[in-house]
């Protein structure tokens, strides 16, 4: 489980959210939902390392992220940001095989992880073309093969369908649900609801009333039985 306790953050006077309070339960989908500026993306950067909070506790699995061991609960995770980070001069074979190599991935069993997820994600052909090259697709199915090979615990993709077809986006919705099924866990954040209804077990809505309030948090379950309610709900909370 990951643990969100009063967590806050802020640049300068730019205060971003304070004293945010969740839980991520395993074996579960969750998708997060705010407007533009609201602070998704820093929260998820916060989860998965890359920010430190001004105050507050991430606790992964009951270890705190933010200590002597704070590198041994990374690789638990899976982390997708908003705007990917490549090596533009590899080709994608050798991107994701240098991924495989710093996650201490069996050099025997690589090849064939890299191999199917190429496959599953119809990029297969282009495996030899360096990263620079490449359409914005293909990079976002490569930055999202690249969380996957270490088999992580708990996904956090930011915006993972940007970019991709509507074929990629049902290929990586299948694929995070049977991911969820077997036991691990997905946090997701997306500006687009609606697409994802049908997929994730429950939304958390940061929303707040005016600029000068720090976001706050509601944690809505879906049913599956009940779409349109939901819908209306979210979009109450974002309006």
């Amino acid at each position: 489980m990951i643990s969100i306790k009063e967590v806050s953050k802020q640049y300068g006077k730019n205060l971003v959210f304070s004293n945010l309070s969740f839980e991520i339960k395993e074996g579960n989908f969750y998708t997060l939902l705010g407007k533009n500026g609201i602070g998704k993306s820093t929260i998820m950067k916060i989860i998965s390392g890359f920010l430190k909070p001004n105050k507050g506790e991430i606790i992964i699995d009951d270890e705190k992220t933010y200590n002597n061991k704070a590198f041994l609960y990374k690789k638990k995770i899976g982390c997708l940001l908003e705007d990917p980070i490549y090596i533009e001069k590899f080709t994608i074979n050798e991107y994701l095989e240098l991924i495989c190599k710093l996650n201490d991935i069996d050099s025997a069993k690589y090849r064939e992880k890299i191999d199917y997820y190429l496959d599953y994600f119809e990029c297969a052909d282009h495996k030899n073309v360096f990263i620079e090259n490449c359409s914005k697709g293909i990079k976002q199915k490569t930055s999202i093969i690249s969380t996957l090979l270490h088999n992580p615990k708990y996904l956090i993709l930011d915006e993972p369908f940007n970019g991709l077809d509507d074929k990629s986006k049902a290929n990586l919705l299948s694929l995070l649900k049977n991911f969820c099924n077997n036991g691990s866990t997905v946090l997701l954040a997306t500006h687009d609801h609606k697409y994802i209804v049908d997929s994730t077990d429950y939304f958390i809505v940061m929303s707040k009333q005016n600029k000068k309030e720090s976001a706050e948090i509601e944690i809505l379950k879906n049913s599956f039985d009940n779409t349109s309610k939901l819908l209306v709900d979210i979009e109450r909370l974002m309006s």
